[in-house]
């Protein structure tokens, strides 16, 4: 298979951006006086993010309105919540508290709110140590669990710091740098940092001699492959925070546009993922539903529901190609179900080889293929087309961030191939229609802007023999993007998407398109991601379901995860003791009191040592233009559909 480069003409076509080497890595460090200091105000470990439009450090001054910069902040939420390892975050609105440096005496950070706050500041007042920096962090250094991350400020030239224009189609994109300034914010030091530059009582791990993640010092060229955490970065907050015991839940999507009530939803048991699943849509009436994940040991697993709930999981991989630290991608066929994922992960590289297993629906023996070794990052799609092939999309280019697409054939070989020329910020699953001569699929990707990013639409053909064509340009909404993204079908009719903890309607043909996104409420005070799926099993009409996770906690009247009971509080003696598990008949015993320790938050724990990244950039691109999602139905059509 000899891969064919596609060029897209329009605005979305950008020139190519110089990949610079990581400078010589370290391993990750990571401080829990940190992680001890966030509990003290938020045990549950979800921390809120501010926006500042105070007076002195609105975020104004980087250049960016408020608004960009909400999309910006909710989108790297989203991110980092893809992942249950480390703190959860949430948007809590804006401040207006400034941080009083100029006052002798007093914490600067006294009238901010606890958490995290994104702010500003002017050009007469630079508050990041370096000149270079894009992006700074900062904590109150008072015992208090306040930071603030910064933005830089939008600077004329020859001040001597700041930045021209913040963006993201090259040198260390804006977003790379404030996710790394989170990572801070945290307690993650740099990856390149040697082991005696590790703080005393600092957790330190992986190979002392290379590692490589987002927690690099020098981020080099734009990459997606550092937009989300790596496996180092993810090693690092695993050790810093305890375990949070969460579980998947499902529910039935009648009720859509409205969100869930916590009665809706029902544990899937035993089935604790680390990474947002990805479900199936209808392939066959009668057919079971699908999904897959990645447990706490980061197997890939697959959970099947034929009619009487989800059960697994099942280790699609069991040897060390199945592990995984990002997201799977999944499709469903007539009588194949495909998935694929980032496979070979180490700590001390970029390099991931795209793998991915295919096996019937009736059997148990999974076929199983792969790519060579390449940098990349792990965001991948998959789709199934009605001429019975799967569909593969990545960003898995290197630095380029270029869209690859593959087809494959129920067996798993790989057909046709084709490089877009144009950068996208992320890409997800997509769903397909047509016949068996033709297939028109519709895959959701973000585009590389700051006042989004915002959802697209790639429009693929595929033929009776696997080849790929392209539409002439992407469909592109002004829908925002935020966090991992899908589309999924129960009829040619009816498509709906998800981005990040949102669900939608993207359009039908025979009505005005709404592709306006549907908010979920926080679920068990987290901002999880959702999936969304469609089922047919047992010959009953289509239906939606939805997927998410919620935190399994005892004392919440609600049997979750491994517990026998729970009655609403973790109190001893009446039945269901304080770890939720029944008691013996005749057990009074009370309730029982533990004592921890705390870490040494000195100066040196906590010093502001004020990291920056230091990057290079250039002009951003031109404005994109806005296209109706409904465009890929007026094409579908005038096809004589």
């Amino acid at each position: 298979m000899k891969r064919r480069i596609l060029r897209i003409s329009g605005p979305l076509a950008l020139a190519l951006s110089v990949a610079l080497g990581p400078a010589t890595l370290h391993a990750y460090c990571a401080r829990p006086g940190f992680a001890q200091l966030w509990k003290s105000a938020f045990p549950d470990f979800v921390i809120p993010v501010y926006i500042s439009i105070g007076t002195t450090t609105t975020i104004e001054y980087s250049g960016l309105d408020v608004d960009e910069v909400e999309r910006f902040v909710l989108e790297t939420i989203s991110r980092h919540n893809e992942v249950a390892v480390g703190p959860r975050l949430r948007f809590a609105g804006y401040t207006t508290e400034d941080i009083y440096y100029d006052k002798m005496g007093i914490d600067a950070f006294m009238d901010r709110p606890k958490g995290i706050t994104v702010d500003s500041f002017s050009c007469m007042a630079n508050r990041c140590s370096s000149a270079n920096a894009v992006a700074c962090m900062d904590p109150s250094g008072m015992m208090d669990p306040k930071v603030r991350v910064s933005l830089a400020p939008q600077c004329p030239a020859g001040t001597g710091f700041g930045v021209s224009i913040h963006h993201l189609d090259s040198g260390a994109d804006t977003f790379t740098a404030f996710l790394h300034e989170m990572g801070h914010a945290f307690g993650l030091r740099h990856a390149d940092d040697p082991q005696p530059e590790c703080p005393p009582g600092a957790l330190f791990g992986n190979n002392p001699s290379g590692n490589a993640g987002t927690m690099n010092s020098v981020l080099g060229a734009n990459n997606g492959a550092y937009r989300e955490w790596r496996r180092d970065d993810i090693d690092g907050l695993s050790a810093l925070y305890p375990h949070r015991s969460t579980e998947l839940v499902f529910w039935d999507d009648i009720i859509f546009p409205q969100a869930p009530l916590e009665s809706d939803l029902v544990s899937i048991v035993g089935a604790e993922s680390i990474r947002t699943p990805s479900p199936s849509s209808v392939a066959v009436a009668g057919g079971s539903a699908y999904f897959a994940a990645v447990d706490t040991a980061h197997r890939v697993v697959l959970y099947e529901d034929s009619g009487a709930g989800f059960t697994g999981p099942e280790v699609i991989d069991p040897g060390a190609s199945g592990l995984t630290w990002g997201n799977p991608a999944l499709a469903l066929g007539v009588d194949t179900v495909f998935v694929l994922w980032a496979s070979a992960e180490q700590p001390d590289s970029l390099q991931v080889v795209r793998r991915w297993a295919v096996r019937d629906v009736q059997g148990m023996t999974w076929s199983y293929g792969q790519d060579s070794p390449s940098p990349g990052a792990r965001r991948y799609g998959a789709a199934y087309a009605t001429t019975d092939y799967f569909v593969a999309a990545t960003t898995h280019n290197s630095s380029l961030d270029f869209p690859i697409v593959t087809t494959f054939d129920t067996a798993g070989d790989p057909v046709d191939e084709v490089e877009l020329d144009f950068r996208v910020f992320d890409l997800g699953s997509g769903t397909c229609t047509g016949d068996l001569d033709l297939s028109i699929c519709l895959l959701p990707y973000s585009t590389e802007t700051f006042a989004g990013p915002d959802l697209g639409y790639l429009e693929l053909l595929v033929d009776a023999a696997g080849t790929l064509s392209i539409a002439p340009s992407p469909v592109e909404s002004d829908v925002p993007a935020r966090g991992k993204m899908a589309l999924a079908n129960r009829s040619e009719s009816e498509v709906r998407g998800t981005a990040g903890h949102r669900r939608y309607a993207l359009l039908t043909p025979d009505a005005v398109p709404a592709p306006a996104p549907v908010p979920l409420p926080l679920i068990n005070g987290d901002d999880w991601p959702v999936a969304m799926g469609a089922s047919s099993r047992l010959g009953a009409t289509p239906h939606w379901f939805g997927l998410s996770r919620r935190s399994v906690v005892c004392g919440n009247e609600v049997v979750q995860g491994g517990e026998q009971c729970d009655d609403g509080n973790v109190i001893n003696g009446d039945g269901c003791d304080a770890s939720c598990a029944v008691e013996p008949a005749g057990d009074t015993g009370g309730a029982t009191s533990e004592t921890g320790g705390s870490d040494d938050l000195g100066g040196s724990e906590l010093g502001g040592d004020g990291c920056e990244c230091r990057v290079h950039r250039r002009a951003s691109p031109a404005a994109l233009l806005l296209v109706l999602p409904a465009l890929f139905y007026r094409r579908r059509c005038s096809r004589g559909e």
